[in-house]
């Protein structure tokens, strides 16, 4: 094999070895922030229902007293 094609085949590797290291960095980026976006939910659903209560309480203790 002469030097140029050789050349040019390891010049494919290399751009396909660093397309699949951006594919992995985005996919794991993408991961992480889906998994942020779950708990950040959670705490926004938990917040709620800790208004839900309060509000609750206060509109109890308003009509007994």
């Amino acid at each position: 094999m002469s030097l140029l094609p050789r050349l040019a085949l390891q010049r494919r590797h290399f751009v396909l070895a660093m397309a699949a290291l951006a594919v992995g960095a985005l996919g794991i980026t993408a991961l992480f922030e889906w998994q942020e976006r779950g708990q950040e939910f959670a705490r926004r659903f938990n917040e709620a229902g800790l208004h839900a209560r309060a509000l609750e309480d206060h509109l109890t203790q308003s009509f007994n007293g």
